[in-house]
């Protein structure tokens, strides 16, 4: 995955191309979906739509049909209802004031100007579209409130393409090995190299990245053996790789077991864990 960025982990989860889509676009602002776009929809819809007046048709007469069985259902949706009117949704906190940021920046149409391009560019290698967008996105800078989501949709962009499957590309992991710095002095050529040359070093210290854990799983698992078949200690391996850091809360919560238990598994395997916060409370493990 490119990072634990909760946008990143919102992407993972999802299926393949959904970040560029309006509503995987609209979900990772923290915006709902435009106005316009619904109504095109609706509109494009409406056959759809009558068959679904149909539906709910039938299903109404149905529901009358049950003569009150489903009477404490509604009870409670109606007061669940009621309870969901009383909070008020949590909007993000963004500067206003005109100082940071800029209050005639267009994001929708520029939104709008990165999908047109990025649509242009079907016919392209994925590779080679990847780079295209990721500079397009640059030049065209859609959203200045959330300008990092540009290698996250590029990443998804791979993964649609079919040149990563299981995984989102941690692009600007190349970016920082990588000596060229982007200028808008650079022509269209020097910086598809750049970016090609990124790549190349994000997929080298990523593969160095997996021998290393691959090795540390090896050690880990050696202490596993001759251990009870219903233990948990190789799941407890398998945990401290899947996560960047580990604590006693969090293994005795994933795990299902007590603190206390969680506490004497990490110390059976603390001369492959790196303690991180040199603390005696508050704790965290790293595989070294």
């Amino acid at each position: 995955m490119a990072s634990g960025d909760p946008g990143a982990v919102h992407i993972a989860d999802r299926e393949p191309g959904w970040a560029l889509t309006i509503e995987g676009l609209a979900g990772l602002r923290g915006v709902s979906r435009p106005q316009g776009i619904l109504l095109e929809a609706t509109a494009a819809g409406s056959g759809a739509l009558e068959d679904e007046d149909a539906v709910e048709d039938e299903l109404e007469t149905v529901w009358r049909s049950s003569s009150g069985e489903f009477d404490e259902i509604d009870e409670l949706l109606a007061r669940t209802s009621r309870l969901a009117e009383r909070i008020a949704p949590v909007q993000r906190k963004r500067d206003d004031s005109g100082l940071v940021y800029d209050e005639d920046w267009d994001e929708e149409g520029r939104l709008a100007e990165w999908r047109e391009r990025l649509g242009d560019m079907t016919n392209l290698p994925p590779l080679m579209t990847a780079g295209a967008a990721l500079d397009a996105w640059e030049e065209i800078e859609p959203l200045q409130h959330s300008p990092w989501l540009g290698s996250l949709l590029v990443a998804d962009l791979l993964r649609r393409r079919g040149k990563t499957l299981h995984h989102l590309s941690a692009l600007q992991a190349g970016f920082r090995h990588a000596k060229y710095r982007r200028s808008r002095q650079s022509d269209l050529e020097s910086r598809m190299i750049a970016f090609a040359r990124a790549v190349e070093l994000m997929a080298k210290a990523d593969s160095k990245e997996l021998d290393r854990l691959t090795l540390a799983r090896e050690l880990l698992l050696r202490k596993c053996k001759d251990r009870r078949t219903n233990s948990r200690l190789p799941r407890f391996v398998d945990l401290c790789l899947e996560s960047p850091v580990v604590t006693v809360p969090f293994v005795a919560k994933e795990l299902r077991m007590s603190q206390q238990a969680a506490t004497t598994m990490i110390d059976e395997l603390s001369s492959n864990l790196r303690e991180l916060t040199g603390r005696r409370r508050y704790r965290a493990w790293a595989v070294i």
